[in-house]
């Protein structure tokens, strides 16, 4: 399923959005979120961390199953459906 998605190397994407990120913290290694855009860099970020690595947030939950289909509600319409794909959620 994640085998596509892999990290850019380095701390500066080109778009602002928010991000998976890879931070070292004192020597410690952590997975965290974070917004980036080019003024004021990563939201929440110390000083001290230094960002290895970067995942779109978005290439991650297009990946995973729609959240709101479930057994107890109604199946999903094909207009539902068709919207949900184009905006590359994946429908199982």
């Amino acid at each position: 399923m994640f085998e596509d998605i892999q990290w850019t190397v380095g701390d500066t994407p080109k778009e602002q959005g928010v991000y998976i990120i890879a931070v070292e913290t004192y020597g410690m290694a952590t997975i965290s979120a974070s917004y980036w855009n080019p003024v004021d860099g990563w939201d929440s970020v110390s000083e001290g961390d230094k960002i290895k690595g970067f995942i779109p947030l978005n290439e991650v939950a297009k990946k995973l199953p729609y959240f709101w289909k479930s057994d107890d509600e109604p199946p999903l319409t094909e207009e539902q459906i068709k919207r949900a794909k184009a905006r590359g959620f994946r429908i199982d």
